[in-house]
């Protein structure tokens, strides 16, 4: 989870600090949204979403 946009060179690298960096398990099922809590990313998958490529549409939701 980046900050800010991130833009990537040839190499799929980028220069763009990240929030966090954590490992997406799809065996656990779709990610379907991202909780920030307390300076930590929760991810919350379903066995019934469908499979979402494309995690820019992801719901991020931030708690105190």
């Amino acid at each position: 989870m980046f900050s800010n946009k991130p833009v990537f060179d040839q190499c799929g690298q980028t220069k763009t600090s990240f929030v966090s960096d954590v490992h997406i398990d799809p065996s656990l099922g779709s990610v379907v949204k991202l909780i920030v809590q307390g300076g930590i990313l929760h991810i919350v998958y379903s066995k019934d979403a469908v499979d979402i490529s494309d995690y820019e549409n992801i719901k991020i939701e931030v708690k105190d």
